[in-house]
Protein backbone atom coordinates (compact mmCIF):
# COMPACT_ATOMS: atom_id res chain seq x y z
CA UNK A 1 0.00 0.00 0.00
CA UNK A 2 1.01 3.65 -0.05
CA UNK A 3 3.86 4.80 2.22
CA UNK A 4 5.52 1.40 2.21
CA UNK A 5 8.64 2.65 3.99
CA UNK A 6 6.62 3.96 6.91
CA UNK A 7 4.81 0.63 7.13
CA UNK A 8 8.17 -1.17 7.37
CA UNK A 9 9.43 1.17 10.06
CA UNK A 10 6.30 0.70 12.15
CA UNK A 11 6.40 -3.08 11.84
CA UNK A 12 10.03 -3.24 12.85
CA UNK A 13 9.17 -1.44 16.07
CA UNK A 14 7.12 -4.35 17.43
CA UNK A 15 9.20 -7.35 16.45
CA UNK A 16 9.21 -10.40 18.71
CA UNK A 17 11.19 -10.20 21.91
CA UNK A 18 14.29 -12.34 22.41
CA UNK A 19 14.46 -16.05 23.14
CA UNK A 20 15.99 -15.55 26.61
CA UNK A 21 12.98 -13.53 27.68
CA UNK A 22 10.67 -16.13 26.17
CA UNK A 23 12.25 -18.89 28.20
CA UNK A 24 11.56 -17.02 31.42
CA UNK A 25 8.20 -15.69 30.29
CA UNK A 26 6.34 -18.61 28.75
CA UNK A 27 5.05 -20.25 31.95
CA UNK A 28 4.44 -17.02 33.83
CA UNK A 29 0.83 -16.70 34.98
CA UNK A 30 -0.90 -13.35 34.91
CA UNK A 31 -3.64 -12.52 37.43
CA UNK A 32 -7.11 -11.75 36.17
CA UNK A 33 -6.73 -8.06 37.00
CA UNK A 34 -3.69 -7.82 34.67
CA UNK A 35 -5.56 -9.63 31.91
CA UNK A 36 -8.49 -7.25 32.26
CA UNK A 37 -6.15 -4.28 31.98
CA UNK A 38 -4.57 -5.73 28.84
CA UNK A 39 -7.99 -6.30 27.30
CA UNK A 40 -8.94 -2.71 28.04
CA UNK A 41 -5.65 -1.63 26.45
CA UNK A 42 -6.45 -3.51 23.21
CA UNK A 43 -10.02 -2.19 23.28
CA UNK A 44 -8.97 1.44 23.68
CA UNK A 45 -6.16 1.36 21.11
CA UNK A 46 -8.47 -0.10 18.46
CA UNK A 47 -11.19 2.48 19.12
CA UNK A 48 -8.72 5.37 19.27
CA UNK A 49 -6.45 4.58 16.33
CA UNK A 50 -8.04 2.14 13.86
CA UNK A 51 -9.63 3.98 10.98
CA UNK A 52 -12.78 1.84 10.80
CA UNK A 53 -13.10 -1.21 13.08
CA UNK A 54 -16.74 -1.82 12.18
CA UNK A 55 -16.69 -3.17 8.61
CA UNK A 56 -17.42 -6.73 9.74
CA UNK A 57 -19.13 -6.26 13.10
CA UNK A 58 -21.19 -3.47 14.63
CA UNK A 59 -20.12 -1.35 17.61
CA UNK A 60 -22.55 -3.34 19.77
CA UNK A 61 -21.04 -6.64 18.63
CA UNK A 62 -17.55 -5.23 19.23
CA UNK A 63 -18.36 -4.42 22.85
CA UNK A 64 -20.08 -7.78 23.29
CA UNK A 65 -16.91 -9.61 22.21
CA UNK A 66 -14.95 -7.91 24.97
CA UNK A 67 -17.69 -8.54 27.52
CA UNK A 68 -17.74 -12.26 26.74
CA UNK A 69 -13.95 -12.55 26.90
CA UNK A 70 -13.83 -10.79 30.27
CA UNK A 71 -16.57 -13.04 31.62
CA UNK A 72 -14.61 -16.12 30.53
CA UNK A 73 -11.29 -15.17 32.16
CA UNK A 74 -10.12 -17.46 34.99
CA UNK A 75 -8.17 -16.28 38.01
CA UNK A 76 -4.94 -16.45 36.03
CA UNK A 77 -3.65 -17.33 32.55
CA UNK A 78 -0.36 -17.77 30.73
CA UNK A 79 0.47 -15.54 27.79
CA UNK A 80 -0.18 -18.14 25.10
CA UNK A 81 -3.58 -18.92 26.64
CA UNK A 82 -4.48 -15.25 26.61
CA UNK A 83 -3.34 -15.04 22.97
CA UNK A 84 -6.22 -17.27 21.90
CA UNK A 85 -8.67 -15.05 23.77
CA UNK A 86 -7.48 -11.92 21.98
CA UNK A 87 -6.94 -13.16 18.41
CA UNK A 88 -10.66 -13.16 17.43
CA UNK A 89 -10.76 -9.43 18.20
CA UNK A 90 -8.01 -8.65 15.69
CA UNK A 91 -9.71 -11.04 13.30
CA UNK A 92 -12.97 -9.09 13.47
CA UNK A 93 -11.30 -5.89 12.27
CA UNK A 94 -11.51 -7.31 8.74
CA UNK A 95 -8.20 -5.57 8.10
CA UNK A 96 -5.90 -7.40 5.69
CA UNK A 97 -2.83 -5.95 7.43
CA UNK A 98 -3.80 -6.53 11.06
CA UNK A 99 -1.99 -9.12 13.15
CA UNK A 100 -1.44 -10.29 16.71
CA UNK A 101 2.13 -11.32 17.49
CA UNK A 102 2.64 -15.03 18.00
CA UNK A 103 3.28 -16.08 21.59
CA UNK A 104 6.86 -17.09 22.31
CA UNK A 105 7.92 -20.73 22.57
CA UNK A 106 10.70 -22.02 24.80
CA UNK A 107 13.67 -23.88 23.37
CA UNK A 108 12.34 -27.19 24.65
CA UNK A 109 8.88 -26.59 23.19
CA UNK A 110 10.43 -25.55 19.91
CA UNK A 111 12.49 -28.73 19.74
CA UNK A 112 9.45 -30.88 20.57
CA UNK A 113 7.21 -29.19 18.05
CA UNK A 114 6.04 -31.57 15.32
CA UNK A 115 5.22 -30.39 11.83
CA UNK A 116 2.32 -31.63 9.72
CA UNK A 117 4.32 -32.68 6.62
CA UNK A 118 1.73 -31.98 3.91
CA UNK A 119 0.87 -28.80 2.03
CA UNK A 120 -2.51 -27.90 0.59
CA UNK A 121 -4.18 -25.16 -1.47
CA UNK A 122 -7.80 -24.02 -1.48
CA UNK A 123 -9.08 -24.28 -5.06
CA UNK A 124 -12.73 -23.76 -5.89
CA UNK A 125 -13.58 -24.32 -2.20
CA UNK A 126 -11.76 -27.67 -2.25
CA UNK A 127 -8.67 -28.47 -0.16
CA UNK A 128 -6.19 -29.92 -2.63
CA UNK A 129 -2.91 -31.69 -1.77
CA UNK A 130 0.02 -29.91 -3.45
CA UNK A 131 3.12 -31.15 -1.59
CA UNK A 132 3.92 -34.36 0.32
CA UNK A 133 6.94 -34.60 2.62
CA UNK A 134 5.69 -37.66 4.49
CA UNK A 135 6.37 -41.34 3.78
CA UNK A 136 2.70 -41.98 2.96
CA UNK A 137 1.71 -42.71 -0.62
CA UNK A 138 -0.74 -39.96 -1.57
CA UNK A 139 -1.44 -38.65 -5.04
CA UNK A 140 -0.90 -34.93 -5.48
CA UNK A 141 -4.07 -33.18 -6.56
CA UNK A 142 -6.33 -35.36 -4.40
CA UNK A 143 -9.04 -33.58 -2.42
CA UNK A 144 -8.87 -33.76 1.38
CA UNK A 145 -12.15 -34.67 3.11
CA UNK A 146 -11.27 -35.08 6.81
CA UNK A 147 -8.46 -35.13 9.38
CA UNK A 148 -8.73 -37.27 12.50
CA UNK A 149 -12.45 -37.65 11.93
CA UNK A 150 -13.07 -33.91 11.61
CA UNK A 151 -14.69 -32.93 8.32
CA UNK A 152 -12.54 -30.43 6.46
CA UNK A 153 -15.45 -27.98 6.06
CA UNK A 154 -16.01 -27.99 9.83
CA UNK A 155 -12.29 -27.47 10.37
CA UNK A 156 -12.23 -24.47 8.04
CA UNK A 157 -15.24 -22.92 9.76
CA UNK A 158 -13.67 -23.18 13.21
CA UNK A 159 -10.01 -22.46 12.40
CA UNK A 160 -10.64 -19.35 10.32
CA UNK A 161 -11.60 -17.59 13.56
CA UNK A 162 -7.94 -17.40 14.62
CA UNK A 163 -6.73 -15.80 11.39
CA UNK A 164 -6.72 -11.99 11.18
CA UNK A 165 -7.37 -10.26 7.91
CA UNK A 166 -10.15 -10.01 5.39
CA UNK A 167 -13.02 -12.38 6.03
CA UNK A 168 -13.03 -13.71 2.47
CA UNK A 169 -9.35 -14.74 2.59
CA UNK A 170 -9.12 -16.46 5.99
CA UNK A 171 -9.95 -19.98 4.85
CA UNK A 172 -7.40 -19.79 2.04
CA UNK A 173 -4.78 -18.55 4.51
CA UNK A 174 -5.54 -21.40 6.89
CA UNK A 175 -5.21 -23.99 4.11
CA UNK A 176 -1.91 -22.46 2.94
CA UNK A 177 -0.51 -22.68 6.48
CA UNK A 178 -2.28 -25.81 7.69
CA UNK A 179 1.09 -27.53 8.23
CA UNK A 180 1.77 -25.18 11.15
CA UNK A 181 -1.75 -24.03 12.14
CA UNK A 182 -3.06 -27.51 12.96
CA UNK A 183 -0.39 -28.50 15.50
CA UNK A 184 0.17 -25.04 17.02
CA UNK A 185 -2.99 -22.96 16.79
CA UNK A 186 -6.04 -25.01 15.96
CA UNK A 187 -7.01 -28.55 17.08
CA UNK A 188 -3.41 -29.08 18.25
CA UNK A 189 -2.92 -32.37 16.40
CA UNK A 190 0.68 -33.35 17.02
CA UNK A 191 1.53 -37.02 16.62
CA UNK A 192 -0.63 -38.50 13.90
CA UNK A 193 -3.02 -37.34 11.20
CA UNK A 194 -5.62 -39.77 9.88
CA UNK A 195 -6.59 -38.46 6.46
CA UNK A 196 -9.38 -39.36 4.06
CA UNK A 197 -9.40 -38.20 0.45
CA UNK A 198 -11.96 -37.89 -2.31
CA UNK A 199 -10.25 -40.74 -4.21
CA UNK A 200 -11.11 -43.12 -1.36
CA UNK A 201 -7.53 -43.18 -0.13
CA UNK A 202 -7.27 -43.31 3.67
CA UNK A 203 -3.83 -42.89 5.21
CA UNK A 204 -2.15 -42.04 8.51
CA UNK A 205 0.62 -39.46 8.39
CA UNK A 206 2.98 -38.96 11.32
CA UNK A 207 3.99 -35.54 12.55
CA UNK A 208 7.70 -34.86 12.05
CA UNK A 209 10.26 -33.22 14.30
CA UNK A 210 12.26 -30.47 12.65
CA UNK A 211 15.38 -32.57 11.79
CA UNK A 212 13.30 -35.24 10.06
CA UNK A 213 11.20 -32.67 8.24
CA UNK A 214 14.35 -30.84 7.12
CA UNK A 215 15.61 -34.05 5.49
CA UNK A 216 12.38 -34.56 3.54
CA UNK A 217 11.59 -30.95 2.75
CA UNK A 218 12.54 -29.56 -0.62
CA UNK A 219 13.19 -25.88 -0.23
CA UNK A 220 11.16 -23.79 -2.64
CA UNK A 221 12.91 -22.26 -5.57
CA UNK A 222 14.37 -18.84 -4.95
CA UNK A 223 11.92 -16.02 -5.25
CA UNK A 224 11.48 -15.14 -8.92
CA UNK A 225 13.14 -12.05 -10.26
CA UNK A 226 11.17 -8.88 -9.65
CA UNK A 227 11.02 -8.17 -13.38
CA UNK A 228 10.86 -10.74 -16.18
CA UNK A 229 10.47 -9.64 -19.79
CA UNK A 230 10.09 -11.46 -23.09
CA UNK A 231 8.66 -10.82 -26.53
CA UNK A 232 6.67 -13.30 -28.59
CA UNK A 233 6.41 -12.02 -32.13
CA UNK A 234 4.82 -8.59 -31.86
CA UNK A 235 3.60 -9.22 -28.28
CA UNK A 236 5.55 -7.86 -25.29
CA UNK A 237 5.08 -9.67 -21.97
CA UNK A 238 6.26 -7.94 -18.80
CA UNK A 239 5.92 -9.94 -15.57
CA UNK A 240 6.31 -7.89 -12.37
CA UNK A 241 6.55 -10.24 -9.37
CA UNK A 242 6.83 -7.57 -6.67
CA UNK A 243 7.00 -3.82 -6.17
CA UNK A 244 9.87 -3.99 -3.68
CA UNK A 245 12.42 -1.19 -3.99
CA UNK A 246 13.97 -1.89 -0.58
CA UNK A 247 15.64 -5.20 -1.51
CA UNK A 248 17.86 -6.34 -4.36
CA UNK A 249 16.47 -3.67 -6.70
CA UNK A 250 16.70 -0.01 -5.68
CA UNK A 251 14.36 2.66 -7.01
CA UNK A 252 17.03 3.67 -9.53
CA UNK A 253 17.41 0.04 -10.64
CA UNK A 254 13.66 -0.17 -11.21
CA UNK A 255 13.67 3.03 -13.22
CA UNK A 256 16.55 1.94 -15.43
CA UNK A 257 15.17 -1.56 -15.98
CA UNK A 258 11.63 -0.46 -16.89
CA UNK A 259 12.93 2.28 -19.16
CA UNK A 260 15.21 -0.17 -21.00
CA UNK A 261 12.36 -2.65 -21.43
CA UNK A 262 10.05 -0.08 -23.00
CA UNK A 263 12.83 1.13 -25.27
CA UNK A 264 13.19 -2.46 -26.46
CA UNK A 265 9.41 -2.77 -26.91
CA UNK A 266 9.49 0.35 -29.08
CA UNK A 267 12.47 -0.90 -31.08
CA UNK A 268 10.76 -4.24 -31.78
CA UNK A 269 7.56 -2.43 -32.79
CA UNK A 270 5.37 -4.55 -30.51
CA UNK A 271 1.65 -4.08 -30.98
CA UNK A 272 0.34 -5.67 -27.76
CA UNK A 273 1.59 -5.41 -24.18
CA UNK A 274 0.81 -7.66 -21.21
CA UNK A 275 1.76 -6.45 -17.72
CA UNK A 276 1.43 -9.47 -15.41
CA UNK A 277 0.98 -8.85 -11.67
CA UNK A 278 -0.86 -12.12 -11.03
CA UNK A 279 1.70 -13.24 -8.42
CA UNK A 280 2.67 -9.79 -7.13
CA UNK A 281 2.06 -9.24 -3.41
CA UNK A 282 2.89 -5.54 -3.41
CA UNK A 283 5.49 -3.12 -2.10
CA UNK A 284 5.85 0.52 -3.12
CA UNK A 285 2.82 1.65 -5.10
CA UNK A 286 4.88 4.40 -6.77
CA UNK A 287 6.47 1.68 -8.91
CA UNK A 288 3.04 0.88 -10.31
CA UNK A 289 2.54 4.55 -11.15
CA UNK A 290 5.89 4.55 -12.92
CA UNK A 291 4.93 1.55 -15.09
CA UNK A 292 1.58 3.17 -15.96
CA UNK A 293 3.46 6.20 -17.31
CA UNK A 294 5.07 3.94 -19.92
CA UNK A 295 1.75 2.82 -21.47
CA UNK A 296 -0.56 5.76 -20.70
CA UNK A 297 -0.23 9.48 -21.38
CA UNK A 298 -3.54 10.81 -20.05
CA UNK A 299 -4.16 12.13 -16.51
CA UNK A 300 -5.85 9.63 -14.21
CA UNK A 301 -7.42 9.51 -10.76
CA UNK A 302 -5.59 7.98 -7.82
CA UNK A 303 -7.10 6.39 -4.69
CA UNK A 304 -8.88 8.53 -2.14
CA UNK A 305 -8.85 7.71 1.54
CA UNK A 306 -9.76 8.37 5.14
CA UNK A 307 -7.45 8.95 8.11
CA UNK A 308 -8.55 9.19 11.75
CA UNK A 309 -6.77 11.50 14.18
CA UNK A 310 -5.31 9.78 17.21
CA UNK A 311 -2.67 10.80 19.71
CA UNK A 312 -1.21 7.33 19.29
CA UNK A 313 -0.44 7.84 15.63
CA UNK A 314 0.60 11.45 16.12
CA UNK A 315 3.31 10.21 18.51
CA UNK A 316 4.52 7.78 15.85
CA UNK A 317 4.73 10.59 13.30
CA UNK A 318 6.79 12.72 15.67
CA UNK A 319 9.14 9.80 16.35
CA UNK A 320 9.67 9.48 12.60
CA UNK A 321 9.96 13.28 12.18
CA UNK A 322 6.91 13.39 9.91
CA UNK A 323 4.85 16.57 9.95
CA UNK A 324 1.32 17.08 8.67
CA UNK A 325 -0.16 20.36 10.00
CA UNK A 326 -3.66 19.53 8.75
CA UNK A 327 -3.65 16.21 10.60
CA UNK A 328 -2.27 17.76 13.77
CA UNK A 329 -5.09 20.35 13.85
CA UNK A 330 -7.81 17.69 13.84
CA UNK A 331 -9.77 16.90 16.97
CA UNK A 332 -9.14 13.48 18.53
CA UNK A 333 -11.15 10.88 16.60
CA UNK A 334 -11.94 13.26 13.73
CA UNK A 335 -11.73 11.78 10.24
CA UNK A 336 -9.49 13.49 7.70
CA UNK A 337 -10.44 12.98 4.07
CA UNK A 338 -7.59 12.12 1.73
CA UNK A 339 -8.82 13.39 -1.64
CA UNK A 340 -8.06 11.56 -4.83
CA UNK A 341 -5.31 13.30 -6.74
CA UNK A 342 -5.03 13.56 -10.51
CA UNK A 343 -1.78 12.02 -11.65
CA UNK A 344 -0.17 13.41 -14.78
CA UNK A 345 2.13 10.74 -16.22
CA UNK A 346 5.75 11.68 -16.75
CA UNK A 347 6.61 12.39 -20.38
CA UNK A 348 8.16 9.32 -22.06
CA UNK A 349 9.77 9.20 -25.50
CA UNK A 350 9.52 5.39 -25.44
CA UNK A 351 5.88 5.18 -24.32
CA UNK A 352 3.94 2.16 -25.63
CA UNK A 353 0.82 3.16 -27.59
CA UNK A 354 -0.70 -0.21 -28.53
CA UNK A 355 -3.22 -2.46 -26.77
CA UNK A 356 -2.38 -3.09 -23.09
CA UNK A 357 -3.60 -5.89 -20.84
CA UNK A 358 -3.01 -6.04 -17.09
CA UNK A 359 -3.00 -9.63 -15.83
CA UNK A 360 -4.24 -10.29 -12.29
CA UNK A 361 -4.46 -13.55 -10.35
CA UNK A 362 -5.32 -15.08 -7.01
CA UNK A 363 -2.14 -13.70 -5.40
CA UNK A 364 -2.42 -10.08 -6.58
CA UNK A 365 -2.27 -8.08 -3.35
CA UNK A 366 -1.67 -4.68 -1.73
CA UNK A 367 0.16 -2.25 -4.09
CA UNK A 368 -0.20 -4.66 -7.01
CA UNK A 369 -3.94 -4.60 -6.35
CA UNK A 370 -3.88 -0.79 -6.39
CA UNK A 371 -2.00 -0.79 -9.71
CA UNK A 372 -4.60 -3.10 -11.26
CA UNK A 373 -7.55 -1.16 -9.82
CA UNK A 374 -6.21 2.19 -11.03
CA UNK A 375 -5.67 0.70 -14.50
CA UNK A 376 -9.22 -0.67 -14.58
CA UNK A 377 -11.12 2.23 -13.02
CA UNK A 378 -9.42 4.79 -15.27
CA UNK A 379 -9.74 2.55 -18.35
CA UNK A 380 -5.99 2.67 -18.90
CA UNK A 381 -5.78 -1.04 -19.77
CA UNK A 382 -7.98 -4.11 -20.09
CA UNK A 383 -7.91 -6.24 -16.95
CA UNK A 384 -7.72 -9.99 -17.54
CA UNK A 385 -7.20 -13.04 -15.34
CA UNK A 386 -8.69 -14.25 -12.06
CA UNK A 387 -10.15 -12.45 -9.05
CA UNK A 388 -7.58 -12.15 -6.21
CA UNK A 389 -8.44 -14.13 -3.07
CA UNK A 390 -6.48 -12.12 -0.48
CA UNK A 391 -6.76 -8.59 -1.72
CA UNK A 392 -9.60 -6.14 -2.27
CA UNK A 393 -9.98 -2.91 -4.27
CA UNK A 394 -10.98 -0.98 -1.14
CA UNK A 395 -8.91 -1.78 1.89
CA UNK A 396 -6.75 -0.65 4.74
CA UNK A 397 -3.13 0.42 4.98
CA UNK A 398 -0.36 2.18 6.90
CA UNK A 399 0.16 0.40 10.19
CA UNK A 400 0.58 1.25 13.83
CA UNK A 401 1.78 -1.20 16.46
CA UNK A 402 1.32 -1.67 20.20
CA UNK A 403 2.27 -4.11 22.94
CA UNK A 404 0.02 -5.05 25.85
CA UNK A 405 1.54 -3.81 29.14
CA UNK A 406 1.39 -7.08 31.08
CA UNK A 407 1.17 -10.08 28.73
CA UNK A 408 3.51 -8.48 26.17
CA UNK A 409 1.39 -9.39 23.14
CA UNK A 410 2.23 -7.24 20.12
CA UNK A 411 -0.48 -6.25 17.68
CA UNK A 412 -0.76 -4.09 14.58
CA UNK A 413 -3.58 -2.64 12.51
CA UNK A 414 -4.25 0.09 9.93
CA UNK A 415 -4.80 3.79 10.47
CA UNK A 416 -5.95 4.59 6.92
CA UNK A 417 -8.71 3.33 4.67
CA UNK A 418 -8.29 3.48 0.89
CA UNK A 419 -11.15 3.90 -1.59
CA UNK A 420 -10.72 2.95 -5.26
CA UNK A 421 -10.78 5.72 -7.90
CA UNK A 422 -14.29 4.78 -9.08
CA UNK A 423 -15.56 5.27 -5.52
CA UNK A 424 -17.49 1.98 -5.75
CA UNK A 425 -17.64 0.26 -2.35
CA UNK A 426 -20.68 -1.92 -3.05
CA UNK A 427 -18.76 -4.98 -4.29
CA UNK A 428 -15.33 -5.15 -2.71
CA UNK A 429 -13.70 -7.67 -5.04
CA UNK A 430 -11.65 -7.00 -8.15
CA UNK A 431 -13.38 -8.56 -11.16
CA UNK A 432 -11.33 -8.67 -14.37
CA UNK A 433 -12.82 -7.30 -17.57
CA UNK A 434 -12.08 -10.66 -19.18
CA UNK A 435 -11.90 -13.75 -16.97
CA UNK A 436 -9.30 -16.28 -18.06
CA UNK A 437 -7.38 -18.87 -16.00
CA UNK A 438 -3.83 -17.70 -15.31
CA UNK A 439 -2.69 -19.77 -12.31
CA UNK A 440 0.25 -22.00 -13.33
CA UNK A 441 -0.04 -20.73 -16.91
CA UNK A 442 2.96 -19.60 -18.94
CA UNK A 443 3.09 -16.27 -20.71
CA UNK A 444 2.63 -18.04 -24.04
CA UNK A 445 -0.47 -19.84 -22.76
CA UNK A 446 -2.04 -16.61 -21.49
CA UNK A 447 -1.32 -14.87 -24.80
CA UNK A 448 -2.79 -17.82 -26.72
CA UNK A 449 -5.96 -17.69 -24.61
CA UNK A 450 -6.44 -14.01 -25.44
CA UNK A 451 -5.78 -14.54 -29.14
CA UNK A 452 -8.34 -17.36 -29.24
CA UNK A 453 -10.98 -15.07 -27.68
CA UNK A 454 -10.67 -12.37 -30.32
Amino acid sequence: MRNALLLVLLCCGISSFGQDICNNFYYKKFPREALLQDLDFVHDKILHAHINPFTEITPVQFEEKFRLIKASLPDSMMQHEFYFKVIPILNALNDEHSDLGDYCITDSLSENFKIFPLRFKLRDNKVILTENYSHARIKLGDELLSINGVKIDDMLDSCENIIPGLKESRKATFVDLMWVYLPRYCYFFMDAYQLTFRSGNSVTVAGQYKPEFAQNYKAPKKDPAAIVFNTYGDVAYLTVNNFNDQGTLSRNDWSRSIDSIFTLIQRKQCKTLFVDVSDNRGGNSELGDMIISYFNDKPYSDYSGKWKKSQEYLRVMKQLHIEDPAYEKLQEGEIMAIPSTIIQPVSRTNRFTGKTYVVIGKNTFSSAMMFAVISKDNKLATLIGETPIKGHPNGFGELIGFRTPHTNLSFIFSVKEWIRPSGDTSINVLIPDIQVPVENKTAQQIIKQMISMK
